[in-house]
């Protein structure tokens, strides 16, 4: 929770925020990507099946609606799927390991932290209440724009009991 206030702080510093949304992919993030105006989105590379087939829905959609899509792979040092080239099993000891890690060159240095961010910092409004508006967007306690919070307040109290039951932290 505190990584992701210290997210949305960073953000903030910047003039944008962090978008927590409720809902099934497929319908939140083109919804916020046709309030924002977006020309891209990336995601995490994620190797489980039922992630696999919705990150092809979602890459599907996005390259409909025109947008540059950019899968990335920062959770291991290298992508997972270059550590089983060619359909070969992984290495099975941990020599085989060293032998392969080794082969697969340098490993990617992290990006440094953005100075700006190239956006128009008035959409971030428009955005928060439109998707405020169709109960898809979720903000951390503590740190939520008044606009945002002023907009739950009228949702009434079923989304806001909807909200702690799924989010015990809430």
């Amino acid at each position: 929770m505190d990584s992701l206030r210290d997210l949305d702080r960073s953000l903030q510093a910047l003039g944008s925020q962090l978008y927590l949304l409720h809902g099934k992919p497929t319908e939140t993030l083109p919804a916020l990507w046709k309030t924002s105006k977006a020309t891209g989105i990336t995601w995490e590379f994620d190797s489980e099946p039922y992630a696999q087939q919705r990150d092809d829905q979602m890459q599907s959609l996005a390259v409909d609606e025109g947008l540059h899509v950019q899968i990335e792979h920062t959770c291991t040092l290298h992508s997972l799927r270059s550590y089983a080239k060619d359909n070969q099993k992984p290495p099975a000891t941990y020599e085989g390991f060293l032998k392969l890690f080794a082969a697969l060159g340098q490993v990617t240095q992290p990006v440094q932290k953005p100075k700006t961010l190239p956006f128009d910092k008035d959409i971030h409004k428009k955005v928060s209440t439109e998707l405020t508006k169709q109960s898809l967007l979720l903000s951390l306690p503590d740190t939520a724009p008044e606009h945002v919070l002023e907009k739950y307040a009228e949702l009434g109290s079923d989304t806001a009991k909807k909200t702690k039951s799924a989010l015990p932290w809430w």
